[in-house]
């Protein structure tokens, strides 16, 4: 079987050009922690039988996170993408609580594993907002990447830990450090989002 993961769906605006450039996949499966976005990428996909978008939150265990979200003043548009990791730069600037939602959230390694085969072709993209590392590494640990055939990434090391402007060169030692381990299970990263995003890749396509 052949399955495309998109971790972080959004409004579903991605999966939908991938499912036009690429429809050979058996499954198409989301996750979008937001209730907001869920709710548009449901309808958005609403007709197609191969698609399964899923209201949780990817991480490395099961439960209940807060999940950070900020809208402009006086409208429901979005300051940026929510997100679980609470130091991430944008995030320290919030300081209401009405900036956050509780949501649930799946062990994704687990997920993987109970779920999928080893022979089985997965793409997974992820663009979780900082989250990546955490999850990416957990994979790592419980032999979960393995499971994974191809691999795009939206990379936020100013999402890693206590990154500010006075610690950027050493966060971004560390993300380097992370794309080299994570390439000797076969994937072909080079920490650049221009070259490791999909959504990038993608639009490249249609400028060609």
């Amino acid at each position: 079987m052949r399955y495309y993961i998109d971790l972080g769906t959004y409004k579903g605006l991605l999966m939908e050009k991938v499912i036009h450039k690429f429809p050979f996949f058996d499954k198409y499966i989301g996750f979008e922690p937001a209730p907001k976005l869920y709710k548009e990428a449901v309808r958005r996909f609403k007709n197609n039988k191969k698609v399964f978008i899923n209201n949780l939150a990817v991480d490395i265990n099961d439960g209940r996170k807060k999940l950070y979200i900020s809208y402009h003043k006086n409208s429901r548009k979005l300051k940026f993408c929510p997100t679980l990791v609470k130091n991430k730069k944008k995030v320290k600037k919030l300081g209401s609580k009405s900036e956050f939602v509780y949501v649930k959230t799946i062990n994704f390694s687990k997920y993987i594993i109970d779920n999928f085969k080893e022979s089985d072709e997965i793409v997974l993209k992820i663009d979780i907002e900082g989250k990546e590392y955490d999850l990416l590494e957990h994979m790592i640990n419980t032999g979960a990447i393995k499971y994974i055939n191809k691999l795009y990434c939206d990379w936020h090391y100013d999402g890693m830990c206590e990154y500010t402007k006075w610690t950027r060169g050493k966060y971004k030692i560390k993300h380097y450090d992370f794309i080299d381990k994570l390439n000797k299970y076969g994937f072909n990263l080079t920490g650049d989002n221009l070259k490791d995003e999909l959504e990038f890749l993608i639009d490249d396509m249609d400028r060609l």
